[in-house]
């Protein structure tokens, strides 16, 4: 009986899972190829090193079940969503709504991924983050879907980020760019199988117990 019930939940917390909204986790790194600011600016003594070769690496959070309603235009209010990068030794986070934008054409402009919104360090800093990802001759993208979005580098040659980076307490901007060298996406467990899983864990003992 006890095995049952067990193999019940299970498949009922699966198939919830499975039919209901999920966030996706994109991971993505890699280098800093340009930087420039205005030499008489304070910004790189709190920022540090921005130079060539630094190193970046983020990760972004969203539903990918969102209806498609704007033509491959998504809002993504955080939370739920979230944006998180770091920049050397410096981590920033989204605030407020990221935009996604999804096109299926070739073409030098948009990009068929691109992501853009306001990242946030110490209350100090705040800057305008972009994420491009393109293939300018190719169709990477077979629709405008969140769901449908290839999260494989190698079917984006240009693939880029970049910081516009200002405080409200220092003069000047700091611009930063830099290149994609690592992209991946795995999907996260959905309320229905969180909610779940201790009434699993509860029952796997007690079948175990029975069996004992």
């Amino acid at each position: 009986m006890l095995k049952s019930c067990l193999i019940a939940i299970a498949a009922l917390a699966l198939s919830t899972h499975l039919s209901s909204a999920a966030s996706v986790r994109v991971e993505f790194g890699g280098t800093v190829d340009f930087s420039q600011a205005d030499p008489q600016s304070p910004f790189l003594d709190y920022l540090g090193s921005l130079e060539p070769g630094t190193p970046f690496s983020g990760s972004l959070v969203f539903d990918d079940s969102l209806p498609n309603t704007q033509g491959g235009l998504f809002y993504l209010p955080v939370p739920p969503s979230s944006l998180e990068v770091t920049l050397g030794d410096l981590t920033w986070n989204a605030q407020g709504i990221l935009q996604m934008l999804t096109v299926t054409t070739p073409g030098d402009e948009p990009p068929n991924v691109g992501v853009w919104g306001t990242l946030t360090f110490a209350d100090y800093f705040d800057a305008t983050f972009v994420i491009y990802l393109k293939d300018r001759s190719g169709h990477p993208l077979v629709s405008n879907d969140l769901a449908d979005i290839p999260w494989d580098i190698s079917l984006y040659p240009d693939r880029e980020v970049s910081w516009i980076i200002r405080s409200a307490f220092l003069p000047g901007t700091v611009a930063v760019h830099g290149r994609i060298t690592s992209l991946s996406a795995v999907r996260e467990p959905g309320p229905a199988l969180l909610l779940a899983a201790p009434a699993l864990a509860l029952l796997a003992a007690r079948f175990r117990r029975a069996r004992g």
